[in-house]
């Protein structure tokens, strides 16, 4: 069977199916599913061609490190929304070049393993739990790897230097000496 594009989306598939059978297939959504789990034999040999994967909302808590291994053309890897709180060491493979992880249980980048990432440009981390990231959190990945965050702190502390917010705290007293005497003259002219 030839076809390039599937979509099995919005079912209640419980495991990866077998689509073996199609050749050439370029395009497969697994997406809002209720899959748990991508194993090592998931994909066959035969899904080599596979460019786009979409398995976004499902339930998946799991991935073995060879899940992704005989999908030699993939580009493009959602994963957002599910329940990832942690990916093996080598998991992901040099060719894939866009990686969504949005909306997953990730709390630090070590977490994720992003290591052998030659091709990887863009990863969206929106919207996981990591409240708090360091500096050092970045220093191993490439310097090509643009990384999507939203509603993050980074914390940059480093051991030499200590600091205080002296400045920000003569520039509020200021506003607040500023608001004070606005305030003043609004009530003069409120009479």
């Amino acid at each position: 069977m030839m076809i390039s594009n599937l979509s099995l989306a919005d079912n209640v598939l419980v495991v990866v199916p077998d689509v073996c059978s199609i050749f050439y297939l370029k395009n497969l959504d697994l997406s809002g599913n209720r899959i748990s789990a991508v194993f090592s034999g998931s994909f066959c040999v035969n899904l080599r061609t596979l460019e786009y994967l979409h398995l976004s909302n499902n339930v998946i808590t799991t991935i073995e490190t060879r899940a992704f291994r005989n999908l030699q053309s993939l580009k493009y890897l959602d994963l957002s929304g599910n329940r990832l709180k942690q990916l093996p060491v080598h998991w992901i493979y040099p060719w894939i070049q866009e990686l969504h992880l949005e909306r997953n249980n990730f709390t630090d980048l070590n977490s994720i393993s992003l290591i052998n990432i030659k091709e990887l440009k863009n990863i969206y981390l929106d919207e996981n739990p990591m409240p708090l990231l360091t500096a050092r959190s970045f220093h191993l990945l490439p310097g090509h790897l643009r990384i999507h965050l939203r509603n993050m702190r980074i914390e940059d502390k480093c051991a030499q230097c200590t600091c205080e917010n002296d400045d920000n705290d003569d520039e509020k007293n200021a506003d607040e000496d500023y608001d004070n005497k606005n305030d003043d003259n609004d009530s003069d002219t409120f009479e």
